[in-house]
This record gives structure tokens, C-alpha cells and sequence, in this order.
């Protein structure tokens, strides 16, 4: 009753009428694949159940994912990076019940190597299939997952709910090149899902549920906090055009990445969009916040971050968290992500705050000119003083010599 691929080998039987049958031996092909073990169905009044153990040379995600959802399943209609063909994993329910112990020592994605030794259970009944106790290795981490899709009829929409963590596993592991040549660190976290349509697009497109993670030695490649230092050492920023600060700030942030010890948040899952809200990463030198929505239907890309200094010294006072806010939009898909710098707000602060640093300079000069001029004015009017003081003692003794 599955979508399982064609097969070919060799097997011992033993049946009992009609009550049971099993396989043993079992040593067959699938492709290039081979596979072994036992497999066995027996029937109690109208119930029948198989069961048995399944060990593969090599898995596949897109054999399992053809087990779940159907081949039909996996065939696109429309352009998307979804599969949009319907779910089909049968027609009528089904006749049968079971449960398969499945291992293999590796599991491959686009005919590339992905996972380490995996195992999981395939079981079913009248109206859902499941894969059961999925783990994984994924680098030198792992990765767990239960998956149930309900419910098997003449109803044409299918449910799909389950749960996935991850262990220890690198970014690359999980996200795509375009994704993990921006960002890298360890991953660990947890989601579980649920979603109702007639493909896997549609589905995608209701789920709801929510997450959470964390990040271990996270790194954001072209976006370096030594940029502030650079615009907090810049002397001529009043002879600058704003086009030219930019440049400056932005092959400043080229020269190397944001780091932070850990990342740490959580995300809810609601009409098929995965929100990460409210971030807030401390780093080396600098603060990222902001926030980010994914499509699950499209992996379409809507978000916005901000980095501040953070433990940045600027005795010029160039730079401070109100004029040092670097802005990063994020727009595109997971597939082909594009990040956009909004430097604007920034070098306008920078600009007014080099103002306000001049228009301070010159005061301070005025006020030391007019400072002076006071100390040279008093002096005057000392010497004065001192010079009638003296012509008055010149006076009195003349006239006390006259007088005399």
C-alpha cells in the first residue's frame, strides 16, 4: 500500500495459509542500493498487521519524503522552491497495519552524502502513516524528527504534524550555501508543526507551532563592530559627502564578521510563517537586535537588523547608540537571500553629531578668546591702577617735600 520504490531480490518464505506469511533473508536491490532483513504479515479476523526489520545500504531524503507524501507528492507545477503536487499516500484506507524497523548507515540529499547512520520506524493504520523515532547523525551532531501525515480516504486534504530537534549540529548542516556562507556557529533546538492542505505547498502554507534555539559561536560574515572605531577615528567628516562616509562604513564592514558567544530565541509559527521576533545578541563590540519572517510556502525573506556599539570607547563622541545604528534589511528567499544596508539614518547622525562636535569646538574656542581678552583687559586695568598708584605717591611726596 506504500509509495515504495521498485525492488529485486531474493527471499525465504514461510506461510500458513492465509494467517501468516514471513520473509526471511531477505537480500535485494533498489537502484544502486542494496538492502536486507525480514519482513513479516499475519492476520487476526479482518486485521492484518506487518511488522519486520529493514537494514539499507544507503537512504534516501527523497525516498523517504516519497514514503510519506506519495511520488505525486513530490512534483512541481508551478515554479517554487515547494513541492506542489497533490499528497497521495492512498486512495482507500488502508487494509493493513504496521510498523518497520528501518537503519541505515548513511542517508543522502540530491544524490550528495547528508546523514551519518540514521534509523527510524515506518508504521501505519487504517487512515495514518508515520515515521516514527527518526535520528540521524548530521556532522558532530544529530538530528530527531516524528512525522505523521492523516488521514488516508477519499478526502483530498491531509494533515501533517510532528517535531524535529537538533543536537549539536552545525548551520551548514541544515541551512542552504547561500545562508551558511553568512552565517555559521552550532545549532541546537526544537519545533514541532502542524498544517492541512492538498500538497505539500498548501500545507506548508497553514502550519502553525512554535520553537525555540540557540547558537553557539555565532558568526555574521561583513558586518565587523571595528567599522564604529574606523568612523569614530575619522578627522574630516565635515569635508566628507554623505556618499563617501558610506563607502568608508561599508568596506569597513567587509573587513570581517560579527561574533557573539551564543544567540539564543524563540519563534512561533502561525498561517505558515515562521516569525523570529524580538532578537537581541550581545557580541564583541557590538549589539545585533531586530527580527525576521519566513514564508514556509516560498522561504520568502522579510526581516530587519540593527547594530549598535557596545563597549566601544569614542572620546570624540562620534559614535554612540544613537548615532551609530547600522541597519541590515533582509529580503529574498532562504534559497537566494539578499541583505540590503540602510546607512542613511547613520551618516546623517554622524554628520549632525560632527556639527554639533564643530559648533562645540568653536565655542569652546570663544569662550577662550573671550576668556583671554578678559585676563588681558584686567591687566590693563591693573597696570592703570598700578600706574595712578604710583603717579598719586609721586604727588604726595612732592608736595610733602614742597611742604617741607
Amino acid at each position: 500500500d506504500l509509495s515504495l520504490p521498485q525492488v529485486a531480490g531474493t527471499a525465504d518464505v514461510v506461510f500458513e495459509g492465509m494467517r501468516l506469511l514471513r520473509l526471511t533473508n531477505i537480500d535485494g536491490r533498489s537502484g544502486q542500493a542494496g538492502f536486507s532483513g525480514e519482513l513479516s504479515m499475519s492476520r487476526t479476523g479482518s486485521t492484518t498487521q506487518v511488522a519486520g526489520a529493514i537494514e539499507l545500504e544507503e537512504a534516501s531524503a527523497e525516498g523517504i519524503a516519497a514514503a510519506l507524501f506519495g511520488r505525486s507528492g513530490l512534483l512541481r507545477f508551478d515554479q517554487g522552491p515547494v513541492p506542489d503536487g497533490p499528497v497521495v499516500i492512498d486512495e482507500p484506507p488502508w487494509q493493513t497495519r504496521g510498523s518497520v524497523a528501518i537503519t541505515a548507515p548513511a542517508t543522502t540529499l540530491g544524490g550528495a552524502p547528508w546523514l551519518g547512520e540514521t534509523s527510524f520506524e515506518l508504521t501505519w493504520d487504517s487512515t495514518r502513516l508515520r515515521l516514527a523515532a527518526f535520528e540521524a547523525g548530521l556532522g558532530d551532531g544529530r538530528v530527531s524528527a516524528d512525522i505523521t501525515v492523516c488521514c488516508a480516504g477519499a478526502l483530498p486534504e491531509k494533515t501533517v504534524s510532528g517535531r524535529a530537534t537538533l543536537d549539536n549540529v552545525a548551520l551548514a548542516g541544515v541551512m542552504p550555501p547561500a545562508v551558511s556562507r553568512s552565517l555559521s556557529g552550532t545549532l541546537e533546538g526544537g519545533v514541532r508543526f502542524e498544517g492541512s492542505g492538498t500538497d505539500l505547498r498548501a500545507i506548508a502554507g497553514t502550519l502553525s507551532g512554535e520553537g525555540s534555539f540557540s547558537v553557539a559561536g555565532l558568526t555574521v560574515e561583513n558586518l565587523a563592530p571595528q567599522a564604529y572605531e574606523t568612523v569614530a577615528g575619522l578627522g574630516n567628516v565635515l569635508d566628507m559627502e554623505a556618499d563617501a562616509l558610506s563607502n568608508v562604513i561599508r568596506m569597513s564592514l567587509d573587513v570581517g564578521p560579527f561574533r557573539a558567544e551564543a544567540a539564543d530565541g524563540a519563534f512561533t509559527i502561525a498561517g505558515g510563517v515562521a516569525r523570529f521576533a524580538n532578537l537581541s545578541v550581545d557580541g564583541q563590540g557590538a549589539r545585533l537586535t531586530g527580527g525576521v519572517d519566513v514564508a514556509l510556502d516560498t522561504l520568502g525573506l522579510d526581516g530587519t537588523f540593527t547594530m549598535t556599539p557596545r563597549g566601544v570607547i569614542d572620546e570624540s563622541g562620534m559614535v554612540g547608540a544613537d548615532t551609530a545604528r547600522i541597519t541590515s534589511r533582509l529580503s529574498g528567499t532562504l534559497l537566494a537571500p539578499e541583505r540590503t544596508l540602510d546607512l542613511d539614518t547613520m551618516v546623517a547622525a554622524i554628520q549632525v553629531r560632527a556639527n554639533e562636535i564643530e559648533v562645540e569646538r568653536l565655542e569652546a574656542l570663544r569662550i577662550e578668546d573671550e576668556a583671554r581678552q578678559r585676563a588681558a583687559a584686567q591687566e590693563r586695568n591693573r597696570l592703570i591702577e598700578e600706574q595712578m598708584r604710583q603717579r598719586a605717591e609721586e604727588e604726595a611726596r612732592r608736595a610733602a617735600e614742597e611742604a617741607a
